[in-house]
C-alpha cells in the first residue's frame, strides 16, 4: 500500500468476542483518516478538500456538474486508491493473514458497532459516516456466508 494509510494495522490473531480490545483494534484501522487524506490529496484546491461523498462514490464533482479532463483523471486514480484501501480493511476483518477467519462475523459486527460510536473523526462540523456502510456490507456478506448463502427465510 506504499505510503498511503500507513497507520493501518492488522487485527490480533485471536481477538476476544466483542471485547473492548478488539473494538479498539477495529477503530485503529484509521479508515476515516484515509478518507480525509484522500479528500485533501485529490482536491484541485488545497483549501477546499473533496467531500466524503465524492471519495466514497469515486467521482470528483465540478462546480458546473460536468467533469473536466483533469477531474476525470483524478476520479479514476482516487477511486482505485479508495478501493485498495477498503479491500485492505475488509481483508483484515475477514481474514487471518491469507486464510479466512473463523471469527470474521464477530469482527465485522464489532466494527459495525464501532462505526456508530460518538467521537469519531470529523471534517469541520461534519461527521464522516461512510465507514458505517463499509462495515454494514461486510456484516451482511459474513451473515450470508455463515448461513450458507441464505439471507432470507422461505417466503410465505
Amino acid at each position: 500500500m506504499g505510503q498511503r494509510c500507513t497507520r493501518l494495522v492488522s487485527l490480533p490473531q485471536k481477538p476476544r468476542s466483542h471485547s473492548k480490545e478488539f473494538k479498539s483494534h477495529c477503530e485503529s484501522y484509521r479508515y476515516d483518516e484515509c478518507v480525509l487524506e484522500i479528500m485533501s490529496q485529490y482536491s484541485e484546491h488545497p483549501l477546499r478538500p473533496l467531500s466524503e461523498l465524492e471519495v466514497f462514490a469515486g467521482n470528483v464533482l465540478g462546480k458546473t456538474g460536468k467533469q473536466s479532463k483533469q477531474q476525470r483523471e483524478l476520479s479514476t486514480t482516487m477511486k482505485e486508491r479508495f478501493e485498495k484501501d477498503v479491500v485492505f480493511l475488509i481483508n483484515n476483518i475477514v481474514k487471518d493473514g491469507t486464510e479466512p477467519s473463523m471469527e470474521a462475523l464477530e469482527r465485522s459486527v464489532a466494527c459495525f458497532e464501532v462505526s456508530f460510536e460518538i467521537g469519531r473523526i470529523r471534517k469541520k462540523s461534519e461527521q464522516l459516516v461512510s465507514f458505517k456502510y463499509v462495515a454494514a456490507a461486510v456484516c451482511l456478506k459474513e451473515i450470508e456466508r455463515c448461513s450458507g448463502g441464505r439471507l432470507r427465510g422461505p417466503l410465505s
